[in-house]
């Protein structure tokens, strides 16, 4: 009997219910999020998902698996699942906000050459944006690669 309390211990983490309707509205809830983004460009922190990135991501599987079976697409679920790169701490949230105001702001046709410069001073300082953008990018095509060894090509 010790095995199967610590395999009940050991599982207690995970969402009560694993049933695929809690996982379809896990998914639900996340392509709700994602519906809201401006832009593909958006950063988001990963305290708006409505559960842990790994929690959303098996979800996401789960889902796309029953829907592939059934001959449905799964293209929607591919790319939010790639989406889920987009969602990082709070702190790369903001600064990536930042950034994008910042670079908005430059493409404004009543902007001084003045502001201009200043802007580019600004990004040029900070380089925390490119290191999150490319972390973001590397995490992106990973996720890609991921989805289609878990749904569309498995072993």
């Amino acid at each position: 009997m010790k095995w199967i309390t610590r395999y009940f211990n050991k599982n207690r983490v995970k969402k009560a219910s694993q049933s695929l309707e809690a996982m379809q509205k896990l998914v639900n809830d996340y392509g709700a999020i994602l519906a809201m983004l401006k832009t593909s460009e958006d950063f988001i922190s990963v305290d708006r998902l409505p559960a842990s990135k790994p929690e959303v991501k098996q979800a996401l599987i789960s889902v796309a698996r029953v829907a592939k079976s059934r001959g449905d697409s799964i293209e929607e679920l591919h790319k939010g699942y790639m989406f889920l790169a987009y969602f990082v701490s709070r702190e790369e949230a903001e600064i990536m906000k930042r950034f994008n105001e910042v670079g908005r702001e430059s493409l404004a046709k009543d902007v001084s050459n003045s502001r201009i410069a200043e802007i580019i001073q600004e990004m040029s300082q900070n380089k925390t944006h490119t290191e999150i953008r490319q972390r973001t990018l590397d995490e992106f095509s990973r996720l890609f690669r991921e989805f289609e060894a878990e749904v569309v090509k498995p072993n």
